[in-house]
């Protein structure tokens, strides 16, 4: 009976909520916030962007809320909500870092006069490490 009564008061929730209930969402927040948290810490490992992607999370529940009505279970709903959010966060990371792979650093990070700048004093590197005899070179390069 006890499942029964949790699940109706769940129920009862999820509709408050659904209608626009902004006091029952607010304690529904504070009830999952560390939750979810240490759910996206667990995966992207950096406590700015973990906390980022939790907003993101509720505000995407909030944003979604009529249909809060239909969820079953929250903790699956919120579960699969989150961890949508999380892959695409992953997904988009991998992308840009795809991107970056193919350009030289220098010229991503560098103004115009420091590339030139950067340019030139790694050919006089090279050129010196030319001079070298060959294990050092090889050790130097």
């Amino acid at each position: 009976m006890n499942t029964q009564s949790m699940s109706s008061d769940e129920s009862l929730i999820l509709m408050n909520i659904s209608n626009g209930n902004e006091l029952v969402y607010t304690r529904l927040v504070e009830k999952y916030w560390q939750k979810v948290l240490q759910h996206a810490l667990s995966f992207v490992k950096f406590y700015p962007i973990a906390e980022e992607l939790t907003q993101d999370i509720f505000l995407q529940i909030w944003q979604k809320r009529e249909k809060l009505s239909e969820v079953k279970s929250f903790d699956n709903f919120l579960f699969i909500v989150s961890r949508n959010l999380i892959i695409t966060h992953i997904r988009k990371k991998l992308v840009e870092t795809e991107s970056f792979k193919d350009e030289k650093l220098q010229e991503i990070f560098l103004k115009p006069d420091d590339q030139y700048g950067y340019k030139e004093l790694n050919t006089i590197i090279n050129e010196g490490a030319n001079l070298l005899p060959e294990p050092r070179r090889t050790i130097f390069i």
